[in-house]
């Protein structure tokens, strides 16, 4: 598996194909669990997207250009100016990145090679005329593992942007930063005391802890100022991020590790059924066609079920159970009795003749169809389920070691 989403994916196929084999409530709590590791805001790949919001005018272009380290988007003053939005993506292919481009509408991809960690998206301006480009931003936002809203000096109270867009964010705070661009314009105290009245103003709306950062993307004549805490900032972010990744993965690697132990499949799904039933099944069969009697009945009676008693206990609870009821004392004694009459039924002559019959052979025909023919159905679909586990436990295991290895 290449990234967390397919291992999530291989988790819900798990927890799908867990119903009878593990009991109800177990598996009520695997999907719950799976539900919550699939709510986990962001994206799910090993770089960190990043989008640059905000309204028109306020320099969302030229802090993209400036954490891009180069000039991609391009910059202008006219109202409004980013009509559709463009991505800065790292040179290696990321797993499920296209994807996320494409659900977010981002047609617009430049190639960068200097971080291979780092995606930035400069969003269309949220505060513009076009309904289309506000309703595009809310709707990609829960995809985004973070959201950097940028204000200016002019705009930074502005009551659309507080008042219609940031209370939707309240509830993604961990997840987002703001930044005060053009604080070339200002001096020292007149960018501080900005810096302090937004965050304030911030705190007011809900936002406990908000992380504002004073930048100056494209200040004339000059290089950027301030992006080294900015930059620092996403570093954490992104260290953090591979954390929860890990800790995902752990829970998802956990959630399957229940299930399996539960079903019995954690260790493999084969219990050596096809060995065991020839070996049994022909005893039976054999016991059956050379020693006629009530004593020759009752030791294949016992014999299977001592031999159904074992398939039940190496099968887990759940299917062990269910086998049990499908398969009690009276339906075993039935396919011995069964068994028997039709190796009661070959005479010596269709020997003779050369049909291919034995007594022992048509007493394990019925045998087969009575008992080993269901029991395979049932171990098949249990193999299966196995394989389903075994998949997805070990994807959860390879892309977590991905993960620290980078």
């Amino acid at each position: 598996m290449r990234d967390v989403s397919e291992v999530l994916d291989a988790l819900d196929l798990a927890v799908g194909g867990a119903y009878g084999f593990a009991a109800e409530d177990s598996i009520a709590e695997a999907a719950m669990r799976s539900n919550r590791l699939r709510r986990r805001g962001g994206f799910l790949g090993d770089v960190l997207v990043i989008a640059i919001a905000g309204g028109t005018g306020v320099g969302k272009s030229s802090l993209f250009n400036a954490l891009a380290g180069e000039e991609i988007a391009s910059v202008s003053h006219l109202r409004p100016h980013t009509q559709r939005a463009i991505a800065c993506i790292p040179e290696r292919g990321v797993a499920g990145l296209a994807r996320l481009l494409d659900d977010m509408g981002v047609a617009q991809r430049h190639v960068q090679y200097e971080f291979p960690h780092l995606v930035i998206v400069d969003l269309p301006d949220i505060d513009s005329v076009e309904r289309a480009h506000r309703i595009a931003v809310e709707e990609i936002l829960p995809d985004i593992d973070v959201v950097i809203w940028t204000f200016d000096p002019d705009k930074y109270a502005d009551r659309l942007i507080h008042e219609q867009f940031l209370p939707a964010l309240v509830a993604h705070q961990d997840r987002i930063a703001f930044v005060v661009n053009k604080t070339d314009l200002l001096d020292t105290a007149a960018a501080a005391a900005i810096v302090d009245d937004l965050a304030d103003r911030l705190r007011s709306g809900g936002f406990e802890d908000p992380q504002v950062f004073a930048v100056a993307a494209r200040p004339p004549g000059a290089g950027p100022r301030g992006m080294f805490e900015l930059e620092t900032f996403l570093t954490a972010e992104l260290d953090a991020k591979r954390i929860a990744l890990e800790k995902l993965l752990d829970d998802a690697h956990a959630t399957l590790h229940n299930l399996g132990v539960e079903a019995g499949i954690w260790g493999g799904g084969s219990i050596g059924f096809e060995d065991k039933w020839a070996r049994d099944r022909g005893a039976i069969a054999d016991e059956l066609a050379t020693a006629p009697g009530l004593g020759a009945h009752e030791d294949a009676r016992c014999r299977l079920e001592d031999f159904m008693a074992l398939v039940s206990a190496s099968v887990g609870p759940i299917l062990g159970e269910s086998f049990r009821k499908q398969f009690p004392v009276e339906a075993i004694a039935d396919a011995v009795d069964a068994a028997a009459a039709t190796a009661g039924r070959t005479s010596p002559r269709d020997v003779a003749n050369g049909s291919g019959w034995t007594r022992a052979w048509a007493a394990a025909s019925v045998l087969e169809v009575r008992i080993g023919e269901p029991l395979r159905a049932a171990l098949r679909d249990r193999a299966r389920f196995a394989a389903t586990v075994a998949e997805a436990g070990v994807g959860a295991i390879q892309v977590k070691s991905r993960l620290a290895k980078r």
